[in-house]
C-alpha cells in the first residue's frame, strides 16, 4: 500500500477513502481509479437511499455536492453576504432574529441599496426579522436601519417583523424589552440571493461577522431551494407586522387575524393551513435524478402547531446504529429530554460540543442575565451526570478560545467504519426546549456520497471542534464553575424558556 495517496480501505462492508497529500499525476490517476472502484462498489447509490426515508416528512431537493460551500470563519460569513448582495439581479431574502446596527451592518444595508440601485425594474428585498427584537432602541434599530430602503424603493422593498401569538395580554404589557423574548422569537437564519441560499446558524450583526464561532453554508445555484426558502420567509410574513417608511407597523391580511389582538385559536388555525405546505413531501421528486446530494429542509414552530424538525432528529437520533459516531454541536446547552434519553441510552457514540462559560455571550453580562452562563453549566452537569453510565460513549466538550464565542449548532453523521461524515444537519436551532417549543426554526439535513464534500465536512467539523476542551468531573469543580442554590430551583422552573 503505497504512502502519500488517496486510496479506498474496506472496513467491514463499507469502503472508506483516505487521503493522503501526494499531488503528483500518477498518485491523482490512482485516486480516480480507486474512486470508479467505489462507484462501481457503491453502485447502488447506498447512502442516499439509506435516507430517503426522511423523504415521508418533508420535501426533498437534489443538488450537486460541488456547489456546497462551506465558510469557516465570521469574517468570511460577512464578506460573502456583502459579494452574494452586490451581484443579485432578481431576489434578496434575508431572515434573522434581528440586524445590528454598528457600522458593518450598515455597509452592508448600503451595498443591498446599491444592488437595487442597479436593478431598477426587478431586484425585490424581503426581510423578516423578529418584531420584539427588531424594536429594541428608541432611536436607532434594526428598523430604523431599513425604513429608508422602504422609503427610497417603495413596494420593492418588503419588511416583515413575526410577533409571537403567545405574547398578549398582561404578559405583553407586563415584560419589558429582552426579557420578553423569552415567549417565543423568530429565530430562522436564512439568506437567499437570486438562486444561492446561504444558511447559517448566525444573525446580521457584528458580533457575528468577526469573533462569534457558528456554521455557514452556502448552497449556489439551487433554485428550488431558494425557492422553498422564498416562499417560506413570504408566507411568514403574511402573519407579521408590516414596517413601512415612518416606523409604523401595520398588521393586516385576508382573514382578519391578529397575533394578540384577536382569538389565539384563530391566528394558530390561520397560520398553520399557510405554512403546513412546508412539511409536506413534494412526491415528484425524481430519486434518479444525477445527483450525488440530497438536501431536506426542515422547520418547527410548534406555537404554530406547524412542524417536523422536531420528529425528524428524533427518528435520526433513533437510527444511528452501534459503531456510528456523531458529534453534535450547540451554542446553549439545554437539551429536551427526548434528545437525552435517546443519547444516553442510544448505541451511537456522541461527541457533544457547547460554549464554555467564557465563550457563552451572556458571560459577565450586567442584571439577571448575568447568571445565565452558570444555569447552562447547571444543566451541563446535569446531562453530565445522567450520562455518566455511557460515558465510553457519550463524551461533552466546551469550545473556549481566547475572546470568542460560540454559536454553533448542528451535527456531522459517520456511518460505521467511515471516517468522514455522510450527513449532517446545519440550520438555526439548538436542540433545545426553545427551538422544540418557543421559536420559528429552520435547518435542513444534508446527506451525501459526494467525496470532496465529506472531506470538507469533515475539515469544517474538525475546525470547530479543535478549540475544545474535554468535559470531566473536575470541571465542575473549578470555584468558577459554582453554580448558587437558588439557581438550582429558578432553573428547575425556567428551564422551557432558554
Amino acid at each position: 500500500m503505497p504512502n502519500n495517496i488517496a486510496y479506498h480501505q474496506q472496513v467491514g462492508d463499507r469502503s472508506e477513502l483516505a487521503v493522503y497529500e501526494d499531488r503528483s499525476a500518477d498518485s491523482i490517476r490512482l485516486v480516480e481509479y480507486h474512486e470508479m472502484a467505489w462507484l462501481c462498489h457503491s453502485s447502488s447509490m447506498g447512502v442516499l437511499n439509506e435516507f430517503r426515508w426522511l423523504s415521508k416528512f418533508g420535501p426533498v431537493f437534489g443538488i450537486h455536492g460541488k456547489n456546497v460551500q462551506i465558510i469557516s470563519e465570521p469574517c468570511q460569513f460577512y464578506k460573502t453576504l456583502n459579494s452574494l448582495a452586490l451581484e443579485s439581479e432578481k431576489r434578496i431574502v434575508l431572515a434573522a432574529l434581528y440586524l445590528g446596527t454598528g457600522a458593518l451592518e450598515q455597509n452592508l444595508v448600503q451595498n443591498i441599496r446599491s444592488a437595487i440601485q442597479n436593478e431598477p425594474h426587478s431586484l425585490q428585498l424581503t426581510v423578516l426579522l423578529d418584531c420584539t427584537r427588531a424594536s429594541r432602541g428608541a432611536d436607532v434599530s434594526s428598523r430604523t436601519m431599513l425604513t429608508p430602503l422602504i422609503g427610497e424603493f417603495g413596494p420593492r422593498v418588503q419588511v416583515a417583523l413575526y410577533h409571537s401569538p403567545r405574547l398578549r395580554g398582561l404578559l405583553r404589557w407586563l415584560l419589558p424589552q429582552k426579557w420578553n423574548e423569552i415567549v417565543g422569537l423568530q429565530h430562522i437564519k436564512v439568506y437567499v440571493f437570486d438562486n444561492n441560499v446561504l444558511l447559517s446558524g448566525a444573525n446580521l450583526s457584528d458580533q457575528y461577522f468577526e469573533k462569534r464561532q457558528d456554521r455557514y453554508f452556502l448552497f449556489r445555484d439551487s433554485p428550488e431551494l431558494a425557492d422553498y426558502y422564498t416562499n417560506l420567509v413570504k408566507s411568514i410574513g403574511r402573519v407579521s407586522f408590516r414596517l413601512d417608511a415612518s416606523n409604523q407597523l401595520s398588521f393586516t391580511n385576508d382573514q382578519d387575524v391578529h397575533p394578540y389582538l384577536h382569538s389565539l385559536g384563530k391566528f394558530v388555525s390561520y397560520s398553520k393551513q399557510l405554512l403546513a405546505e412546508f412539511t409536506e413531501p413534494n412526491d415528484s421528486f425524481d430519486t434518479a435524478g444525477p445527483y450525488d446530494t440530497h438536501v431536506y429542509p426542515l422547520v418547527q414552530m410548534s406555537q404554530l402547531q406547524v412542524g417536523n424538525d422536531l420528529i425528524v432528529t428524533t427518528r435520526l437520533l433513533e437510527s444511528f446504529t452501534e459503531g456510528s459516531r456523531v458529534k453534535l454541536a450547540t451554542g446553549y446547552f439545554n437539551l429536551i429530554p427526548e434528545y437525552e434519553e435517546l443519547i444516553t441510552n442510544g448505541r451511537a457514540a456522541y461527541d457533544i460540543l457547547t460554549a464554555h462559560p467564557k465563550a457563552n455571550s451572556f458571560y459577565e453580562a450586567p442584571g439577571a442575565m448575568y447568571y445565565i452562563p452558570a444555569m447552562y453549566t447547571l444543566l451541563l452537569k446535569m446531562f453530565f451526570t445522567k450520562s455518566a453510565p455511557a460515558r465510553s460513549r457519550v463524551k461533552l466538550w466546551e469550545y473556549e478560545r481566547k475572546h470568542w464565542t460560540f454559536h454553533g449548532k448542528g451535527l456531522w453523521y459517520y456511518a460505521p467504519g467511515q471516517l468522514r461524515p455522510n450527513l449532517t444537519m446545519i440550520g438555526s436551532p439548538n436542540f433545545g426546549f426553545r427551538s422544540a417549543g418557543r421559536d420559528l426554526e429552520s435547518q435542513v439535513v444534508i446527506v451525501t456520497e459526494n467525496e470532496d464534500l465529506r472531506n470538507r465536512l469533515e475539515a469544517e467539523q474538525g475546525n470547530i471542534f479543535e478549540p475544545a476542551n474535554k468535559v470531566s468531573k473536575q470541571t465542575f469543580e473549578e470555584k468558577e464553575r459554582s453554580v448558587p442554590m437558588w439557581l438550582h430551583i429558578v432553573t428547575k422552573f425556567c428551564r422551557s424558556l432558554f
